[in-house]
């Protein structure tokens, strides 16, 4: 969560570069980064399918 133009999150706070990038410092950081976004991609997927199928359930009733 962003909260005063710092990112948030698990009690860390880390400081935005200008461009609003976090700074991605050692190789672990850039893996948790990577799998950070993969997991947004999922869980986006995932809640898109859900509301897909209740909207086309509610249409299509059966």
């Amino acid at each position: 969560m962003i909260h005063n133009g710092f990112w948030v999150e698990g009690g860390e706070i880390l400081g935005w570069m200008e461009d609003g990038h976090r700074p991605i410092s050692s190789p672990i950081e850039k893996e948790n980064e990577k799998w950070r976004n993969r997991t947004k991609w999922v869980w986006g997927l995932f809640l898109a399918g859900v509301g897909f199928y209740r909207s086309a359930k509610i249409r299509y009733p059966g």
